[in-house]
């Protein structure tokens, strides 16, 4: 007979005997009995608990019976005075009462007040919706008769079981017509479970019955439950037991599965009798296992310590070692393979070694970061380049679980794609934002691998992660610009069209839309050019942002017209906001005169579905135009006079300078006995004949010294700046043609045309010799005043080049004349 069957024979015969003597002794004495102990026990505390939540619902009853009979609350039903909300209504009394949603409700079944409140945040929080379809269904919750009756119980919502109480609304005499129904709710969530379990010291659970399909131990243990026996008890394990019953609705209807989970304090009892029942059997197998051990020492166990400790020699010093062999048995056999394996393991240790350290080479110097967690989703390794690209080390990050790098609002994502790969196996992806070490965030986008043992079971993961954020950022900045006006950084025409469309049914009434435009844009642009039209249209964007509300959308849908979408908004407030905007544009005009600021703005207001989105944006639209309509024709008389006021505060003309203008251009035209009409006219181009100056830069029009051929090219553009002015103004029309044509030269070196001779208007050659007299006897920044007789001389030598030689004899004439009187 060899080692093993010796081994076998002697310990097995050992064991059977001591086993046999152990299940009589406990059969005959013990588990029957405390198996009907630990039931009885069970189904008390189940009785327990049932009391306990009909405890709950009595103090639910008895809140609502308090509130319901106020006569301040009667009162708040029928005048809804707000003071009664902010005096009653607070947090504080939700959280004293332990309610979580109070819902007062009038005889016509409408919602006059309702408040739902979160018992764990200590915060306001949404009612569940179903919770009113649930009114709906069953109106006998709201009953106002003449003889009302409270009702209280559970009502199973598909967001939560509630404890409901419904009471009506009634004076503190409880007499009289009933004004409502008082609605006071707890509900029965994990918050509510627990102060049950604390209260009651029991372990405590509910299910929906219609979900217990999917717990194994509700399903076994509800096929026992019957109206003869209310109670099931089903055994968890060796330590828990469960008592399960079902708790009925508010109607009657079975609604909730209860468990009580109890610790087997009886059995784990019964055990620790059995241990000292076993210890007895055990001191009769004593003797029995003292001779087993005899003949094992001898034969087995000295060999096998002897192994052991060599084993242990290897195990400390290396796979270099060797066991002794010895004997031609099982243990021989066993010494011989452990130096084989001991040889195979010392030759697949170089080999490990050899490929770890080509992957560390790898791995130290990838780009991308590579982390293993395991299915706690906590770091069990991460590649050096961890600290390269987010700057922690090694040691910092073991053990701690990979989602707490990740920024909050990503979190949700990175924790699902984890457990959706480790519970699937199957490979995942998510881009995410990741914080460094430094605080900062940047975006990863990694690859998720699930990693299997041998047995096919996931134990974990790895995830690939590459910097992308310079990538990320480039498509935010695409999807701003798609989205967003560049100039003005508003939203955009397109984006305006998608709000429109997704409030076309919106029940979110009423919805506000104004229509702004800027009058005169392409007035400035032909006059002061583009980069002057711009800078209004930021301004008037400006104005318009910082008198809207903070909700409301505000876009600019073409070169000159913006819109703003104002949400829950009234009437009063849509003109406070036109008022306001019109305001602000009063005052950049006061203050920059220069660019005077005039916008027109249209409002409507959505009031119910009937009116379409669509409606409501053109009949905002014919509202701005009909404003437009009605301060056209000021509006450019107002510009004319803001530019003119622009050029007086430039300094670039003085009321001096049109005074003499006008009287020496009257003195001439007389002379020439030209009619009224003609010399009306021709003051007003003495007047505004420099207007064009407004569009050319001080930095020319005032420097001392010889202009650049580009800046005298700048300056000539004055002429038909001036031209574009005059023939945007009604008022000026009528000089427009002379504006453009008074820098014109006697022989066809003048500006813009190169006209000659008498191709040149009368008036713009009066023009020329007044204005260059008045000119050279007045003070400039580049020179001092030229006297009477000097400025004289020199219109005589321009005669015939830069000015008509005959008027030139008449204004010498008429100047001498007047010198001498």
């Amino acid at each position: 007979m060899n080692l093993w069957r010796k081994n076998i024979l002697i310990v097995s015969a050992a064991l059977v005997l001591l086993s046999l003597a152990m299940w009589f002794t406990l059969k005959l004495t013990l588990l029957s009995q405390l198996n009907d102990l630990e039931n009885t026990d069970v189904r008390k505390n189940v009785d327990r608990a049932v009391a306990a939540i009909a405890n709950e619902n009595r103090s639910l009853q008895s809140i609502a019976a308090d509130r319901a009979y106020w006569d301040d609350l009667c009162k708040y039903i029928s005048d809804k005075n707000p003071d009664f909300i902010d005096a009653n209504m607070t947090d504080s009394t939700f959280t004293y009462l332990k309610v979580n949603l109070m819902i007062f409700v009038n005889n016509e079944g409408q919602i006059v007040y309702a408040k739902g409140f979160d018992l764990r945040s200590s915060s306001p929080a949404p009612i569940p919706p179903s919770l009113f379809e649930e009114l709906k269904t069953h109106p006998q919750l709201l009953r106002n008769d003449s003889s009302p009756n409270p009702q209280t119980g559970l009502l199973v919502l598909p967001e939560t079981p509630v404890m409901m109480a419904s009471y009506p609304i009634l004076p503190g005499n409880q007499e009289g017509k009933v004004r409502g129904t008082l609605l006071v709710g707890r509900n029965l969530d994990a918050a509510f479970m627990m102060r049950l379990a604390h209260d009651t010291q029991l372990d405590l659970s509910l299910q929906e019955l219609n979900r217990i399909s999917a717990l194994p131990d509700y399903q076994t243990a509800f096929t026992n439950i019957n109206p003869a026996q209310p109670i099931a008890v089903h055994i968890l394990d060796n330590n828990l037991i469960a008592g399960y019953t079902t708790l009925t609705d508010m109607f009657g209807n079975p609604a909730l599965a209860l468990r009580v989970t109890l610790p087997r304090d009886i059995f784990l009892q019964g055990q620790s009798t059995t241990f000292y029942a076993a210890l007895f059997v055990g001191l009769i197998g004593l003797f029995f296992g003292a001779l087993t051990l005899i003949f094992l020492e001898k034969l087995v166990l000295a060999r096998l310590f002897k192994l052991s400790r060599e084993v242990k020699t290897v195990s400390d010093e290396g796979f270099g070692s060797r066991v002794s062999t010895g004997g031609k048995d099982e243990l021989g056999e066993l010494a011989a393979s452990i130096n084989h394996m001991l040889v195979d393991l010392e030759h697949t240790h170089l080999q490990l070694l050899y490929s770890d350290k080509q992957l560390r080479r790898i791995t130290d110097n990838m780009l991308d970061v590579v982390a293993q967690v395991d299915c706690s989703q906590r770091f069990l390794y991460l590649s050096p380049s961890y600290q390269r690209v987010l700057g922690y080390t090694v040691q910092e990050l073991i053990g701690k679980r990979y989602p707490t790098l990740v920024h909050p609002k990503d979190f949700d994502l990175v924790e699902k794609s984890l457990l959706q790969v480790i519970e699937s196996g199957l490979p995942g992806y998510c881009e995410f934002r990741c914080r460094s070490a430094s605080g900062s965030y940047m975006w990863l986008e990694s690859m998720i691998n699930a990693i299997v043992d041998d047995n096919g079971q996931v134990t974990g993961a790895v995830l690939v992660g590459r910097d992308v954020t310079s990538r990320k950022e480039a498509e935010e900045q695409i999807r701003f610009i798609s989205l967003h006006d560049p100039l003005t950084g508003l939203y955009n025409r397109t984006y305006f069209e998608q709000e429109m469309m997704s409030l076309e049914g919106s029940e979110a009434f009423p919805i506000g839309m104004m229509i702004c435009d800027l009058d005169g844009l392409k007035f400035i642009n032909d006059t002061l050019g583009h980069s002057t039209g711009d800078g209004l249209i930021i301004t008037a964007a400006k104005i318009i942002q910082g008198c809207a509300d903070q909700d409301s959308i505000i876009s600019r849908i073409g070169g000159d017209e913006y819109a703003v979408i104002i949400p829950a908004c009234d009437h009063a407030q849509m003109e406070s906001i036109y008022a306001a905007i019109k305001e602000r544009a009063v005052e950049h005009s006061k203050r920059e005169p220069d660019m005077p600021l005039d916008i027109s703005i249209g409002f409507a207001l959505r009031l119910d579905s009937s009116m379409s989105m669509a409606d409501l944006f053109r009949e905002a639209d014919n509202n701005m135009y009909r404003e437009k309509l009605h301060s056209h024709q000021s509006g450019h008389s107002g510009l004319i006079s803001g530019l003119m006021q622009a050029l007086l505060e430039r300094d670039l003309i003085t009321s001096h300078h049109v005074e003499r203008i006008d009287y020496l251009v009257i003195t001439l035209g007389e002379a020439l006995e030209l009619s009224r009409s003609a010399l009306l006219d021709l003051r007003l181009l003495g007047q505004f004949h420099d207007i064009g100056k407004v569009g050319v830069p001080d930095s020319i029009l005032l420097k001392p010294g010889t202009l650049t051929e580009e800046e005298r090219a700048e300056m000539q553009r004055h002429s038909e700046i001036g031209y574009r002015i005059a023939r945007a103004a009604s008022d000026l029309q009528p000089v427009a043609d002379w504006i453009l044509k008074h820098h014109e030269w006697w022989n066809g070196q003048g500006y813009p045309l190169g006209l000659h001779g008498k191709e040149i208007p009368l008036e713009c050659r009066i023009l020329a010799i007044c204005d260059a007299y008045e000119a050279m006897t007045s003070d400039r920044p580049y020179r001092r005043a030229l006297s009477h007789q000097h400025a004289l001389q020199e219109l005589q030598l321009c005669a015939g080049s830069q000015f008509d030689p005959g008027l030139v004899e008449i204004f010498i004439h008429l100047m001498t004349t007047e010198q001498t009187a």
